[in-house]
C-alpha cells in the first residue's frame, strides 16, 4: 500500500481509537496489517466451480447458493455469508447484523476493498469484508478475527464470474 493509501487507511479509524480500550486497539492494528497484507499480494487461484462462478475455497469447505447471488459457506463449522454484490445478503439479514451498531474497526483502501469489525453480542464481533463488490460477512470471537479475516480475503478476492454467452 503507498503513502496515500496508509494515509487513507489512517484516517478512517483516527476516530475509532478513541473509544477504543486497549484489546479493541489491537484488532484495528490488525485490521490495518490485514487489508495491507492482502491487498498487495495476488488472489488465490480458484478452487471450486459453483454455477457460473469460480473461486477459492479450503478443501473441506461447502458452499451453497441461498439467494440470487448469494451463498452461505461453511468450514470448520464457521458459517460466512458470501454476496457477490455489495447490497447486504439475506444470510446477513438472518444472523440479525445491526446497521446502527458502533464500529471497532473500519479500515478501506479507498472503494476497491475493506475490513470492517463491529461488536455483535457478549464477546463476538460481526467481521465483513469487501473487495471489488463481492462481500462476506461472518460473526466471530476476537481471538479468530485476524485469522478468519484473511481466509475471508483469500475468498472474496478469488471470486470469478463467468457470463457463457451462447448463440444459436
Amino acid at each position: 500500500m503507498g503513502r496515500i493509501g496508509r494515509r487513507l487507511v489512517s484516517i478512517s479509524i483516527v476516530g475509532l481509537l478513541a473509544a477504543c480500550g486497549a484489546g479493541e486497539e489491537k484488532i484495528v492494528k490488525q485490521a490495518e496489517e490485514v487489508l495491507e497484507e492482502k491487498m498487495n499480494q495476488e488472489p488465490q487461484d480458484a478452487t471450486r466451480e459453483h454455477g457460473d462462478m469460480m473461486l477459492y475455497l479450503p478443501n473441506n469447505a461447502d458452499i451453497q447458493k441461498s439467494a440470487e447471488e448469494e451463498y452461505r459457506v461453511t468450514h470448520e463449522g464457521q458459517i460466512y455469508a458470501l454476496s457477490l454484490n455489495s447490497k447486504q445478503t439475506e444470510a446477513e439479514e438472518n444472523m440479525n447484523i445491526q446497521e446502527t451498531q458502533p464500529l471497532i474497526a473500519e479500515v478501506r483502501e479507498g472503494e476497491k476493498s475493506y475490513l470492517i469489525i463491529a461488536p455483535f453480542e457478549k464477546d463476538t464481533y460481526e467481521v465483513k469484508v469487501g473487495y471489488e463488490g463481492t462481500t462476506m460477512t461472518t460473526v466471530l470471537p476476537r481471538e479468530d478475527i485476524n485469522d478468519q479475516s484473511r481466509l475471508m480475503f483469500d475468498i472474496v478476492q478469488s471470486v470469478e464470474e463467468h457470463n457463457f454467452i451462447t448463440t444459436h
